[in-house]
């Protein structure tokens, strides 16, 4: 074990022990002795970890909010609809656990301290925005826009009431499932009485339930509505609807040039020391509503749960590390985004941009446009001035322009690195295996492939999602035909997947090609798909004129410790 394993512990063993503490003497008779004698160690290894009481104190509520949050996308993740959304955040926070007479006790002590403590009252806030983050998403596919925010804070006000006369009642008046199934009464009673007031005009001629209508971001606010004919953004996995779209028009691009030329005199004026501020709070909010935006870009894209919540961490350390360096300012700048890493590839566009005082129009891929609306929201909340950030949705679906990756194992690498590297280039890449090691390597790979989790991209255990359209997956069952036809050996997949619950959406098996040639098709295009071309080289030599003849764009990855992966 080693000693950050053991610190941590040692940690968690200390945060227990105050937990104890404050459910059996309450807040003001809790001391850093106390906690000491409960854990078994000195006051003093308790201030070596913690610095303070308000130190150890501060770790345990973020322990519990932390514990709350992930209970929380474990409920969500199960849940297939808006309405069961809503039930799992109040499934979660109404849970028996937290009706545990010890941990409620506790919760009720840092609430009343929050008070008078900014420290755990910043804890408590991320709490309260998590929870309506997460109801707000869940009602705005069930109500219209104007009924959101009132319903959200109705929901988490009755959680936290019952759960608050509960503590102080000693769980006499209500107990879990009771306090759960009067808040789902309640949701039902509400989300019907919304639907029985005027529904949007395209709502009433479908005959469906509201759907929001997602406009363009301009000037720190969405813009009014205009007369373009609505698109739709579809959860690629199930067929869904999300949300109706509404196309940027003349009148939109012109009042997003010109607020963008007006936020970005305010911004280019700012010190660097406001900017940077601005773009850590960007960070910030990130990483508080990680589950939420998450949940928000799987859906929109098809990407793995796991995987856009490591994208939204990725989108927070990008503005963070822009917030320390000084840009080149050149005015207004102007991007696209793409479909398969939506969210990150706005923010490693838009953080560089905006580090240097320069505005940004973005806009993002007709495909997989919400997240880029969320960021908007999320940056005018952190205090970037209005215009500063743009998005203009658009109907164009332009080819997205994204290196193919490639990987070179070559014959002294280590095997199990290497295998890593192979699989995530699982997305239209390339694999140069050293001649001398192709077999067992391939018969490990092909192993490791054929166990990949094909599935719903909300649940933990999947690995591989839909494709972005059906558009996407037709292309890709194509390339897939022309390397069957170019003479290309198919070790694996190469199927659609059209079983059970994955039967509306966009589903393909892993793929692993074997190509004979650099001139087949399935080497030198893209695949659009989870699908990997294996070719053999001999030497490096060899293998650099082999590279420097392929098209387009190459992320090839270099020497490491584990060889060439």
């Amino acid at each position: 074990m080693g000693r950050m394993d053991r610190e941590d512990i040692r940690r968690n063993q200390l945060i227990s022990a105050t937990i104890d503490i404050l459910s059996e003497v309450g807040f003001s008779a809790t001391t850093l002795a106390l906690i000491g004698q409960k854990a078994g160690v000195s006051p003093g290894l308790v201030a070596h970890y913690f610095r303070d009481k308000d130190g150890l104190l501060e770790a345990t509520l973020r322990q519990l909010a932390v514990k709350l949050a992930r209970v929380t996308i474990a409920y969500l993740t199960t849940a297939a609809t808006p309405r069961q959304r809503i039930q799992a955040v109040i499934d979660s926070y109404l849970a028996p656990e937290q009706y545990d007479r010890r941990t409620s006790m506790v919760w009720l002590a840092f609430w009343g301290e929050a008070l008078h403590s900014p420290r755990l009252r910043r804890v408590e806030a991320i709490y309260q925005r998590r929870m309506l983050s997460n109801l707000r998403h869940a009602f705005r596919r069930l109500v219209p826009d104007e009924e959101v925010p009132r319903m959200a804070v109705a929901v988490a006000a009755m959680i936290d009431g019952l759960w608050l006369r509960s503590t102080l009642s000693s769980g006499a008046e209500t107990d879990s499932a009771t306090a759960r199934a009067i808040v789902s009464a309640f949701v039902d009673q509400q989300i019907a009485l919304a639907r029985q007031r005027p529904a949007s005009e395209a709502a009433r001629a479908k005959g469906t339930t509201y759907l929001p209508r997602e406009r363009s971001y301009i000037d720190g606010t969405y813009c009014p509505a205009n007369e373009a004919a609505p698109l739709v953004s579809q959860n690629p996995a199930t067929g869904e609807v999300l949300a109706e779209l509404q196309p940027a028009g003349p009148a939109e691009i012109e009042a997003a040039a010109g607020a963008a030329r007006r936020g970005q005199r305010h911004w280019s004026r700012m010190t660097g020391a406001e900017r940077s501020r601005v773009l850590f709070r960007i960070a910030d909010i990130l990483r508080e509503r990680a589950e939420a935006v998450a949940l928000i870009e799987s859906q929109d894209s098809g990407r793995p749960l796991t995987q856009a919540i490591a994208d939204v961490m990725r989108c927070a350390e990008e503005f963070d590390h822009f917030a320390l360096s000084n840009g080149e300012t050149v005015g207004v700048v102007s991007a696209r985004g793409g479909w398969r890493t939506p969210l990150l590839t706005a923010c490693r566009q838009a953080a560089p941009a905006l580090a240097g005082g320069n505005a940004v129009i973005y806009t993002p891929h007709p495909l997989a446009p919400l997240s880029a609306l969320k960021l908007a929201e999320i940056a005018t909340k952190a205090g970037l001035p209005d215009g500063t950030f743009n998005v203009l949705l658009s109907e164009d679906d332009v080819e997205e322009d994204c290196p193919r990756p490639v990987v070179i194992v070559p014959e002294d690498a280590e095997i199990e690195p290497a295998l890593i590297a192979a699989e995530s280039a699982l997305c239209g890449g390339l694999l140069f295996l050293h001649r001398r090691i192709k077999e067992p390597f391939l018969e490990r790979l092909v192993e490791r492939v054929e166990r990949m989790n094909v599935g719903d991209p909300r649940l933990p255990s999947t690995q591989i999602g839909p494709l972005i359209s059906r558009d996407h997956l037709d292309r890709a069952l194509a390339h897939i035909a022309g390397g069957d036809r170019e003479g290309a050996y198919l070790l694996t997949g190469g199927d659609p997947v059209t079983k059970g619950a994955l039967a509306k959406g966009h589903f393909l098996q892993p793929t692993i090609f074997e190509a004979h040639s650099d001139r087949l098709g399935i080497v030198r295009q893209d695949s659009f798909g989870p699908l990997l071309t294996v070719l053999t080289f001999h030497d490096e030599t060899e293998l650099a004129s082999r590279l420097a003849a392929l098209p387009g764009k190459k992320s090839v990855h270099g020497r490491s410790a584990a060889g060439r992966v």
